[in-house]
């Protein structure tokens, strides 16, 4: 139907490949024209470009596909397969230097690496994650793409100590005993530690983000990238064959993901930034989210104030545009 439509010839998208600037050793510029020098020796037409809007990010032909499979730079966490709409994310939370940031559904962890690389080599973030088995592979991630050391029982831990008192967990090459272990830890936190960073940490909870409070952390920026649908993913087809949509689906998604919109508005005091993102295209999981959010603190403000002898509650957040230099963002008005 697709290319019956486009009169027979479908544009694929490009790949995209974002430079980590976690892991040393090569500049944007030399891993760029490694990869150009790999296309033309496998006979790839195209060129390597910069994407105009993330630096960090290269835009290759949608041809490079097989070519990025087994590439040694993914493999050696010099870049990280991450779309450009996946980046969007951590370059909108106005994320700095020495920040604590919170990420609230941490798994897989690319955003999370992304987060990490704002921090220039400076901060602390906290990773929470509710499901052991995806925590196993962002833990894995932080070790072999990130340039941690880890995981630790805490961030004293030394170089010289003894593996009991250094390794929260034993092995994260077999992913099922891995699993295990993070069950019976019951929620014990897990540090990590840049190998060239000293100033930059990550904290690795395997908790629900509903659960946590200022009292377990004290954010500057909290990023709450929920399960969603999943619609804004080419490969994803929510739709049936009649056509329709899963509206009970989307009706579940969209409570839980504007519950812990409002915990992150609400929860955390010291809160400068909060950005949600999905990558769903559907107006309930984004703009109707944000907006039920946007209204429950205006009641928990005219309760506040009503609490206060009709005292004027302060405003601490305000709805702002993320990405201002984007050229179309939201549902187009009436």
């Amino acid at each position: 139907e697709l290319r019956q439509f486009c009169g027979g010839a479908v544009v694929l998208p490009p790949r995209y490949v974002r430079v980590n600037g976690l892991v040393g050793g090569k500049s944007g510029q030399e891993i760029r024209s490694l990869i150009q020098a790999q296309m033309r020796k496998a006979k790839i037409d195209g060129d390597v470009e910069t994407d105009p809007y993330i630096p960090s990010l290269l835009v290759l032909p949608s041809t490079a596909g097989a070519l990025l499979a087994q590439n040694k730079l993914v493999h050696e966490g010099n870049v990280i397969l991450q779309d450009r709409s996946s980046c969007l994310a951590a370059l909108a939370a106005d994320i700095r230097p020495g920040d604590t940031v919170l990420d609230a559904c941490a798994a897989p962890g690319s955003k999370t690496l992304h987060c990490l690389d704002f921090m220039k080599g400076s901060g602390h973030l906290v990773a929470c994650e509710r499901a052991p088995r995806r925590a196993v592979t962002l833990l894995q991630r932080l070790r072999d793409h990130g340039g941690f050391d880890g995981p630790l029982e805490s961030l004293s831990a030394a170089y010289g100590d003894s593996a009991d008192k250094r390794s929260a967990l034993s092995d994260l090459s077999d992913a099922r005993a891995a699993e295990r272990q993070l069950k019976e830890r019951d929620g014990k936190p897990m540090f990590f530690r840049h190998t060239n960073y000293a100033s930059l940490s990550v904290e690795v909870r395997v908790a629900d983000f509903l659960s946590l409070r200022s009292a377990d952390v004290s954010p500057d920026v909290i990023l709450v990238d929920p399960s969603c649908s999943g619609s804004g993913l080419p490969t994803h087809q929510m739709d049936d064959q009649g056509g329709g949509r899963d509206v009970e689906r989307l009706q579940k998604l969209a409570a839980v993901q504007t519950q812990m919109l409002n915990h992150a508005l609400t929860a955390f005091a010291t809160a400068r930034t909060v950005c949600y993102s999905t990558c769903s295209t559907h107006e309930e999981e984004n703009e109707q989210v944000v907006a039920a959010s946007l209204e429950t603190i205006e009641q928990h403000k005219a309760s506040s104030a009503a609490a206060k002898g009709g005292g004027r509650a302060a405003r601490r957040f305000r709805l702002v545009s993320a990405v201002p230099w984007w050229p179309s963002t939201g549902v187009p008005e009436e």
